[in-house]
């Protein structure tokens, strides 16, 4: 009784799976807004290992919205490579940690290449999943004392177990993971 579940989903992959040839060399761009972005995924997830190891709490991660643009040709039926870019600005109430002063304002750029995998499309639906990797750039300024900038630079990744897109040429698409995009990543795209 308690496999007929999983059972019949994979069932139902299984039947349904196909994959168009004529998706081949095609190029498709999506604008996003992902909600509780963090560019600095992989310094975070290794800080809160460590601090993990040592009995301390775990830091804290702000929710942030990037917005994202990415840029995708289909190489394979199934793959296609790409490149995406995140922007973010925000403004802090609380202390910056290098400055120990109250009050900043962060721009955050992110660049990175990407993969996406397609486990299914039919129709007008799209079922796939995404992965990342590259960099981003932050700068907080001091908002009592414009002149004092701080920079910082490291690598980022986005893995994505989960997205699905809906239209032929233009569409709309939700994203499900974790990383710069955000654990949610929803927009509109279009192929050509």
């Amino acid at each position: 009784m308690r496999l007929k579940l999983p059972a019949t989903l994979v069932a139902f992959l299984l039947i349904t799976f196909n994959s168009k040839a004529q998706m081949v060399n095609r190029h498709e761009i999506q604008i996003g807004a992902g909600i509780y972005a963090n560019e600095a995924v992989v310094s975070d997830i290794l800080e809160n290992f460590v601090r993990s190891l040592f009995g301390s709490d775990p830091k804290s991660i702000e929710p942030k919205t990037m917005a994202n643009l990415s840029y995708y040709y289909r190489i394979k039926p199934k793959i296609a490579l790409g490149m995406g870019l995140g922007y973010n600005s925000a403004q802090h109430r609380d202390l910056h940690k290098q400055s120990n002063k109250p009050g900043f304002q962060t721009k955050t750029a992110v660049m990175a290449f990407e993969i996406q995998f397609y486990y299914q499309e039919k129709d007008n639906i799209s079922i796939y999943c995404e992965a990342g990797f590259g960099n981003f750039y932050r700068q907080d300024q001091m908002i009592s004392y414009p002149d004092e900038i701080y920079s910082d630079a490291a690598i980022t990744f986005q893995a994505t177990p989960l997205g699905i897109r809906v239209g032929k040429k233009v569409g709309a698409f939700i994203e499900i993971g974790y990383g710069y995009k955000g654990i949610v990543n929803l927009g509109l795209s279009g192929r050509f």
